[in-house]
């Protein structure tokens, strides 16, 4: 470790580290490896290294109203409507 190395500590469920170390082993990686290529990779790329499925702020809204019953029924149609529309 150089002057310039930094230490970082991250809490993960038991079960996964196990069995992702266990993958990494037959890669013949370390788990600071596999750590160490991920940041790499987000510096090399400037973002995550894999499609992230989170919703955005607008489909948890929907999602929320739809839960509560505030969204109104609609068609097709009515939606190419609204895009014609603006």
């Amino acid at each position: 470790m150089t002057l310039h190395d930094d230490i970082i500590r991250a809490r993960i469920d038991h079960k996964v580290k196990i069995e992702a170390q266990k993958i990494l082993d037959t890669m013949g990686l370390s788990v600071s490896d596999a750590i160490r290529l991920f940041f790499y990779q987000i510096v090399a790329e400037q973002k995550i290294p894999f499609p992230i499925k989170a919703p955005n702020f607008e489909t948890i809204k929907a999602l929320q109203a739809h839960k509560e019953k505030e969204l109104e029924p609609t068609t097709l149609e009515n939606i190419h409507a609204s895009w014609k529309n603006g």
